[in-house]
């Protein structure tokens, strides 16, 4: 079941009303954006999607700014996103990562995918997982936490500005997952969210939640 082309297009959308938008607290300024392009997923999702797979995701907050550093162990080209065949580029890109240079964040989250007999990687486990972020495609800089600080733990001006949890909930009812394994900071940032009155409707998907800690 592989993600819609136009789903891909509200990402970029996003992405490109965004990339030069910054945000002040007092004194304080930072950019939203990092990087070359939007990160919807992370992982093989034509693998995620092939029948007979038990469909696996985990959460995250929203994409590290060190997934767009310089360097020959960067785990996405550092390339801009182009003005035709944007969505088969950002395809290429989501699915070929676990292929690269990823973070070591994911090493984390392996032993709890084993519970599953699921892998970030193909050819690993019986399940192929992806990973998708709650609150946003883009990276920003600095990152989330940083960020949130220097806003003063403004959510009204993060969520305003930066965040779009509805493409989240669009996505995870393309990928129709069978279980979700939220990473502790994804946790504690959607209980803050909630605690201010920020309430999406509950899409039936999280009925499958579970909520793990990553290891390591």
């Amino acid at each position: 079941m592989p993600v819609s082309d136009k789903l891909i297009d509200a990402f970029i959308e996003d992405f490109r009303e965004k990339r030069e938008r910054t945000c002040r607290h007092g004194r304080r300024e930072c950019r939203f954006v990092r990087g070359m392009f939007p990160i919807p997923w992370f992982g093989d999702s034509a693998a995620y999607g092939k029948a007979g797979n038990r469909r696996i995701i985990t959460v995250g907050v929203n994409p590290s700014p060190l997934e767009f550093a310089d360097g020959p162990d960067a785990p996405f080209a550092l390339r801009e996103l182009p003005e035709t065949g944007a969505a088969a580029f950002l395809r290429e890109q989501c699915d070929g990562y676990f292929g690269r240079h990823p973070s070591g964040w994911f090493d984390g989250m392996e032993p709890v995918l084993r519970a599953f007999d699921a892998s970030y990687r193909a050819g690993q486990r019986t399940n192929v997982a992806i990973h998708v972020n709650a609150f946003s495609g883009l990276s920003t800089d600095p990152a989330w936490e940083v960020l949130k600080g220097r806003l003063g733990g403004d959510y009204e001006d993060l969520f305003g500005g930066f965040a779009r949890p509805e493409l989240f909930y669009m996505l995870m009812w393309e990928l129709e997952p069978d279980v979700v394994v939220f990473g502790e900071d994804a946790r504690g940032e959607m209980r803050s969210c909630l605690e201010h009155g920020m309430r999406p409707a509950r899409p039936e998907w999280r009925q499958k939640a579970v909520c793990c800690r990553p290891f390591g």
